[in-house]
């Protein structure tokens, strides 16, 4: 599922989320050439081969790595705290990001005494769903 998730916002270009707001490919294909341009990694994974994605497109790891809380987090910190123009209005990317990978966290948990999202759902913890 992770993979039709990256495949279709990539393919797609932008979609919307249920408040309207629109997710953007353009993001993170801006995040990763901010990177290679300032030579800096924002603690994130994201390389040519994530972006180029049609090469790669039967490899999960690359689509849990761009569908990542880094990412997310560069996104927002990129918008929000540095202020960088090109990424003005990522927030609903960022957000949809991040709920893609807490999900793929707690669908790929395996171990109950595992904490937080990478663990299983159970009811002492539901209420951080």
């Amino acid at each position: 599922m992770i993979k039709l998730v990256r495949n279709t916002l990539a393919s797609k270009g932008s979609i919307f989320d249920s408040q309207g707001r629109i997710i953007k490919w353009d993001y993170i294909e801006s995040l990763h050439k901010f990177q290679k341009e300032e030579g800096l990694l924002a603690a994130t994974k994201a390389r040519t081969h994530h972006i180029q994605w049609k090469r790669e497109m039967m490899k999960v790891k690359f689509e849990t790595q761009v569908l990542s809380a880094s990412v997310a987090d560069a996104l927002l910190y990129l918008a929000k705290d540095a202020n960088i123009p090109e990424f003005k209005g990522c927030e609903a990317t960022g957000e949809f990001i991040q709920c893609f990978n807490n999900l793929f966290d707690v669908m790929n948990s395996s171990n109950l005494l595992t904490k937080c999202l990478k663990g299983p759902m159970q009811s002492v913890n539901v209420e951080k769903f």
